[in-house]
């Protein structure tokens, strides 16, 4: 889990969690609080998320968002992040997600996973 705080107040956080494969870790949430949204802070936290991922030797970080989530699929790709594959019918009630949930006037469906590949860093 990654945070961050301006002075003892927490304004963002980014967890980061194992997969299945050795080399690829998840970005699993990321949250900037509102009023602080826009200023650099998420930017700053996928910038660390990236530096921890490499050190622990994983070559790829992957997250999924819906593909509604227009905000969300501009961010990440402006990170470096490209689309790899959509799932259908993630976001549907047989799934425990309300009837006709719906982000930027466009119906939550379906889940979208992008993936950023790492190169190694730099020697010092």
């Amino acid at each position: 889990m990654l945070v961050a705080r301006d002075r003892d107040v927490l304004v963002g956080h980014l967890q980061l969690v194992a997969t299945d494969q050795p080399d690829v870790i998840e970005l699993k949430s990321m949250a900037v609080v509102p009023a602080r949204q826009g200023t650099g802070i998420g930017r700053a936290l996928v910038t660390a998320a990236i530096a921890t991922v490499r050190a622990h030797g994983a070559r790829r970080l992957v997250v999924s968002t819906a593909t509604a989530g227009v905000g969300q699929l501009r961010f990440y790709q402006r990170q470096g992040f490209r689309l790899t594959h959509i799932v259908p019918d993630v976001f549907v009630p047989a799934n425990g997600y309300p009837p006709d949930l719906v982000e930027d006037g466009i119906p939550v469906r379906d889940q979208v996973w992008l993936a950023l590949e790492l190169v190694p860093a730099p020697p010092p």
